[in-house]
């Protein structure tokens, strides 16, 4: 039943990007939870996720240019997103020439995906209605997620057994704990920027909703036992109450946290500790330091071994293979190189000082919030591969450019490219502006 829900969802997906780019990309979003539940139905060697995968960035980028024209190479990151692409794909070409064919597709189509992140949101939904309709279907999507999270959380039902120190992990009826925490993630983040844009004035319902939403966001994503996303909590939550001068709401949360804990017998504290209860062990010298981050050290030394092993070319320029080494540098490393790593790191440096750069010029709930993912996709990272997710990198570089580029009617002060024609139409009519408080 579920499996002909995703097929349903992808035929809508691919129909409706045929119609409008904008409108499809929306829909995909929306049903893109959905359709990560056949992850594991294959058909004809290949399955819905990477259809969806390749049929997004096939539609879409032939539009972005066709409609824009050279004019994208203006766009915030644009060079970025295109050196991405380049430092990504290196490694590909030794699996072309062993005639892995397959393998390289699918590198090729992941990276591609990752490209159109820079590009895709800030092009269909830079100003101010159709960045709240971004932010709707952001939430529509959560709803699948969330609401199964809840289910496995209250019924102890498990569809796919997963398990860390001891810890069943609710994942629902995905892979891993990544989809299920991504998602979870996603939506918190529309919850926020709707919540600091469009219900500021006498909207107790709506933030009422809201923020039972968020609760229901963060419990599905606490149950999930990443520890990733326990740091990635803890970030945003130190991020986004401290440049949003909010400090207020963050001891009111630690209130409630403690409160909660409190009520349910010191649960929260007590699978907190288990969870982290090897990197606490390694600390205090009681647990061998081979096993902090589940294990990952050891692969990281088997696969850094390999690596050294490798012939000079391959040293350089990659081996185009992508193991399950579960660090985002290290598999770049030996998928594309010295060369590709170290692209990679000073793309995202450059990237971090303009994301930081921008919330000291331009502070705004949407700066923030770039700031808040960068964050995110820095822990990423070091325990897993971030950039061969399709739609966690449509979101990460999609919001992250958009705080850098501004929504125009909700910003102060939209960042202005040189396009006249393109902000004309976008200011044609002249919409309220967002005043962000300062205190």
């Amino acid at each position: 039943m579920l499996f002909w829900a995703a097929v349903i969802s992808c035929l809508a997906c691919i129909f409706l990007l045929l119609i409008s780019a904008a409108g499809g990309i929306l829909t995909t979003l929306m049903l893109k939870p959905v359709i990560d539940t056949a992850w594991n139905n294959y058909f004809a060697g290949t399955n819905l996720l990477r259809i969806i995968g390749v049929v997004v960035p096939l539609i879409v980028f032939p539009r972005i240019i066709m409609t824009h024209g050279r004019n994208v190479i203006k766009w915030p990151l644009a060079g970025v997103g295109i050196f991405y692409f380049f430092a990504n794909v290196l490694g590909i070409m030794g699996l072309i020439a062993s005639g892995n064919f397959a393998a390289s597709t699918s590198i090729f189509f992941r990276v591609l995906n990752g490209t159109l992140g820079f590009f895709m949101l800030q092009s269909y939904f830079s100003d101010k209605d159709s960045f709240r309709r971004l932010l709707l279907c952001m939430l529509i999507a959560g709803l699948f997620p969330v609401a199964v999270g809840i289910f496995q959380a209250s019924t102890g039902i498990v569809w796919q057994q997963r398990e860390t120190v001891g810890l069943s992990r609710n994942v629902g009826f995905y892979h891993d704990a990544f989809n299920i925490r991504a998602y979870g993630y996603q939506t918190l983040t529309a919850i926020l920027l709707i919540g600091a844009y469009y219900c500021r004035q006498r909207r107790v319902l709506k933030m009422t909703v809201l923020f039972a939403y968020g609760l229901c966001c963060c419990f599905v994503i606490f149950k999930s036992y990443s520890k990733a996303a326990v740091v990635i909590f803890i970030i945003w939550a130190i991020l986004w109450s401290l440049f949003n001068r909010k400090m207020l709401w963050m001891v009111m949360g630690l209130i409630l946290l403690v409160a909660v804990n409190f009520g349910t017998g010191n649960r929260i504290v007590s699978e907190v500790e288990t969870l982290f209860s090897k990197e606490i062990g390694a600390y205090e010298g009681t647990v061998d330091d081979r096993y902090v981050l589940a294990g990952r050290t050891i692969l990281w030394t088997q696969y850094w071994e390999e690596w050294r092993k490798m012939n000079m070319f391959a040293k350089i320029f990659g081996s185009g293979l992508n193991p399950p080494v579960h660090n985002e540098y290290l598999r770049l490393l030996y998928c594309n190189g010295i060369v590709g790593v170290v692209v990679y790191i000073g793309l995202l440096g450059v990237i971090g000082f303009q994301v930081i750069r921008n919330v000291f010029i331009r502070r705004t709930p949407l700066t923030i919030m770039g700031m808040m993912i960068y964050s995110m996709w820095l822990v990423d990272t070091i325990g897993l591969h971030p950039g061969l997710y399709p739609s966690y990198q449509w979101y990460v570089w999609g919001f992250i450019t958009l705080a850098l580029r501004g929504v125009n009617g909700i910003d102060t002060e939209p960042r202005r490219l040189k396009e006249p024609d393109y902000w004309k139409s976008q200011t044609a009519a002249p919409a309220a502006v967002h005043r962000w408080p300062t205190a």
